[in-house]
C-alpha cells in the first residue's frame, strides 16, 4: 500500500509531540527498549499497532517491520525504513511509538492491570490463526472456563503457553468453574480426571495460577486474577 505523504508527515508530529506531553513517561520508557525486554516490547507494540487507528498505509508497514523484532528485538527490525517512516533512529522511534500507543512496561502493566487496550487485544486476535495467541501478549494472562468438565482445555493450554510465559517471567492464570464436584460419585464422564486435576494443582511451576471452583467448593492453586486482569472468557 503506498504511502500518504501528508499521513507520513503529521504521523511523526505526533511522534515528537507525545514526548513534549509527558517527560516523565519518556524517562521512564528507556527501560522498554533494554535488551533483555525489547522483544517482548516489540510483540505488545506490534498488538498495539494492530489494534490502533493510525493510517493504514502507515499500520501495515509498522507492522511488516516490527514482525522482525520479535524474537530478537531492535537488531533485526530494518533501521533505515523505520527511520525513513518515523523520522526517528529505532530506539526513539520503538519508545515514541509506546508513548503514542500506550504501550507500558512491565512495572506500569502491573499497577494498571493490563499494558493492552480491548482494541488492542482484538487486533492481536484477528491477526492469529489461534486466539489464544493474544496471551503472549499481554502482562497478565488469564484464562476463564465456564463448564470446565474434564480440565482437557486448561491441561493443553498448560502444555502450550507455560513454558513460554515463563521465559519472560510472567504468571498464566486459569479460573475453571463447573457446577459439578471432581469428587463426587456421579457424572464422572464430564467431571475432571483425578489425576490431571492433581498435577494442575500441585504443578511446579510458580508461574501457574489454576483454580477450580464446584458450586461452592473452590479447589485452586496459586493466586487469583485482580481487578483489570486480561481474561479471555469462554
Amino acid at each position: 500500500m503506498a504511502l500518504n505523504q501528508q499521513a507520513v508527515t503529521d504521523f511523526r508530529k505526533r511522534l515528537r509531540e507525545v514526548v513534549e506531553t509527558d517527560r516523565e513517561a519518556w524517562a521512564a520508557s528507556r527501560r522498554l527498549v533494554d535488551p533483555s525486554l525489547a522483544s517482548g516490547t516489540i510483540q505488545r507494540l506490534e498488538a498495539a499497532v494492530a489494534g490502533s487507528a493510525l493510517d493504514p498505509g502507515i499500520r501495515e508497514k509498522l507492522l511488516l517491520l516490527l514482525s522482525q523484532g520479535r524474537e530478537a528485538g531492535l537488531k533485526t527490525i530494518p533501521s533505515e525504513a523505520l527511520r525513513e517512516l518515523t523520522g526517528l533512529n529505532p530506539t526513539k522511534a520503538i519508545r515514541n511509538l509506546c508513548l503514542l500507543l500506550g504501550v507500558a512496561g512491565n512495572e506500569q502493566a502491573q499497577d494498571s492491570g493490563c499494558a493492552m487496550t480491548q482494541e488492542a487485544v482484538e487486533g492481536v486476535v484477528r491477526g492469529r490463526e489461534n486466539p489464544f495467541d493474544v496471551l503472549l501478549e499481554t502482562e497478565s494472562p488469564s484464562v476463564v472456563d465456564c463448564g470446565a468438565g474434564d480440565l482437557t482445555f486448561e491441561e493443553n493450554l498448560v502444555g502450550q503457553y507455560l513454558s513460554r510465559l515463563e521465559q519472560g517471567g510472567r504468571d498464566l492464570i486459569l479460573h475453571a468453574f463447573d457446577r459439578l464436584d471432581p469428587q463426587a460419585r456421579f457424572g464422572g464422564l464430564v467431571q475432571a480426571e483425578h489425576d490431571r486435576l492433581e498435577k494442575l494443582r500441585r504443578h511446579p511451576s510458580s508461574h501457574l495460577k489454576f483454580r477450580l471452583a464446584c458450586g461452592a467448593r473452590p479447589l485452586h492453586r496459586g493466586g487469583l486474577p485482580q481487578p483489570g486482569d486480561a481474561d479471555l472468557r469462554l
